[in-house]
């Protein structure tokens, strides 16, 4: 909790929610080359990232794979 405060006044500051769109993107490109049994190490190798970044971000592999199902929903309807 303390990286979410302003060390000038104490208060608790919003922070942007990260663009996952080129991580995705990445991910889509791996398990569609690789297959759904890729490892998240070499999605995060592709994406030029570390593991620990992807697993923070989405959790676990159904977590990212439920952010991919979502991503091509909307792409699907836009």
């Amino acid at each position: 909790m303390r990286d979410l405060l302003d060390h000038r006044e104490g208060r608790p500051t919003a922070r942007p929610a990260p663009d996952l769109d080129p991580l995705l993107e990445v991910a889509d490109r791996v398990v569609a080359r690789d297959g759904a049994a890729v490892s998240m190490d070499n999605i995060a190798a592709e994406a030029g990232i570390a593991e620990a970044m992807l697993y923070r971000h989405f959790g676990d592999k159904a977590g990212l794979y439920s952010a991919l199902a979502e991503r091509y929903i909307r792409l699907s309807t836009t």
